[in-house]
């Protein structure tokens, strides 16, 4: 009697499983045919997320929640929304998107570039993965044509004197005084480069980090902030090469006398692109107290460079897309970077405590600013350089020992 009772139930519940699959089997075969002759068979709706309902819930919870999630305060994200307000309400060819407010528009894009998966921020702001990538690109040429937001570098007198004055402050005893900006190349690491981007993907892989990428040459001010951003060249491109390509070594080049940038020694010194002294001529004291000086200041571009991929987590894993996507991604990103320490400095930036189709770029933001032509006067020698060791060894400045000795540890 009660296996009878167990059958029936087995019965039973065999019988409900094929209530469900035929249903189902039928309306896939029912889509499939649709699909086949073209024809939609239904109109998806997706509900759009409340911008005022997220950011309140986001603050109730925690006051660094909003900035943890976009990277900057409410208050510097209310200036930049206002700033990309009437590009990002223009007419909007591509359906669907005029229909998205600007505020989920930057939200697609701000979560974007830190780090997010495109596929979890569209159910966040309730659209299609299409929608999606037409709605970064939207963001991305609003970001680029806006001059409020341009990379400028310090071209009058009193902006380089500016410029030299913060650097000073920043030197031990002021020893430095000439340095308008640093600079330092950037390998933005991006996935193997398809033919159509790039012919000879070879010339993308450097065998220093043994990835592919791209050679970006960076010059940041004493605040951080980036001066020049150019995509030069192939990752396997060296930097004094990729230097050399750049409209940014031809603004070097015509600064005034007793100014200049600092670099490393993957650049070969100049009157005006200092670089520390190498080899066996570190041994002299006088030369290593340069080294000291020099370095000193020179990691404010380093530092610049980990507080932009900290903030922007996108840069820390190969990139995905298309080559001109990555070129306007970098633009964007370190434009952001720069308007964020702009109104809300360093102390409160959340880095001190994380395939899309044809980008838009602007006519001056080309991938490869080359200079073709250009012939380096480069010697190796610098006339300031050896002004600057010879007043250093006069004030009998010398490597602190604090500084020896950390070098000295493990």
């Amino acid at each position: 009697m009660a296996n009878d009772n167990l059958s029936g139930l087995d019965n039973n519940e065999n019988d409900s499983d094929d209530n469900l699959v035929v249903p189902f089997i039928v309306a896939l075969q029912v889509q499939a045919a649709a699909a086949a002759a073209g024809i939609r068979t239904e109109r998806r709706f997706r509900f759009r997320m409340d911008w005022e309902r997220h950011v309140a819930q986001l603050v109730a919870e925690s006051n660094g929640n909003f900035l943890r999630t976009y990277r900057m305060s409410l208050s510097t994200y209310i200036r930049l929304y206002e700033l990309l307000m009437p590009s990002l309400q223009g007419p909007e060819t591509n359906a669907g998107v005029s229909t998205v407010s600007p505020h989920v528009m930057l939200h697609c894009f701000l979560r974007w570039l830190a780090g997010g998966s495109y596929l979890d921020i569209r159910l966040t702001a309730g659209v299609s993965v299409a929608t999606f990538f037409r709605l970064v690109h939207k963001v991305m040429r609003a970001i680029l044509n806006c001059h409020e937001l341009d990379i400028k570098m310090p071209e009058t007198r009193d902006e380089l004197d500016a410029a030299a004055e913060k650097f000073k402050a920043m030197s031990l005893h002021g020893s430095i005084r000439g340095c308008v900006a640093c600079v330092d190349g950037w390998l933005c690491e991006i996935r193997t480069p398809s033919r159509r981007d790039a012919p000879n993907s070879k010339s993308f892989f450097s065998g220093h980090y043994h990835c592919h990428g791209l050679n970006v040459q960076l010059a940041c001010n004493a605040n951080c902030q980036f001066v020049a951003v150019v995509v030069a060249a192939p990752g396997g491109t060296n930097n004094v090469a990729a230097y050399r390509r750049t409209n940014f070594k031809h603004y070097v080049d015509s600064l005034p006398p007793g100014r200049y940038v600092l670099g490393d020694n993957a650049y070969i010194c100049t009157e005006h692109l200092l670089t520390p002294f190498s080899g066996d001529n570190r041994l002299d004291p006088a030369l290593d107290t340069f080294n000291f000086y020099c370095s000193q200041l020179r990691v404010t571009v380093e530092r610049s460079i980990g507080l932009l991929v900290q903030r922007w987590q996108i840069f820390k894993k190969p990139m995905v897309t298309r080559l001109t996507t990555v070129s306007a991604a970098i633009q964007c990103g370190t434009r952001l970077h720069n308007f964020i320490i702009e109104h809300q400095g360093l102390n409160n930036d959340i880095t001190l405590l994380p395939i899309i189709e044809n980008a838009p770029t602007r006519q001056n933001n080309e991938l490869y600013a080359h200079t073709e032509g250009a012939v380096a006067d480069i010697t190796g020698n610098s006339v300031m350089r050896d002004m600057i060791v010879r007043e250093l060894r006069e004030s009998a400045y010398t490597r602190p020992v604090y500084n020896i000795v950390r070098n000295a540890q493990p």
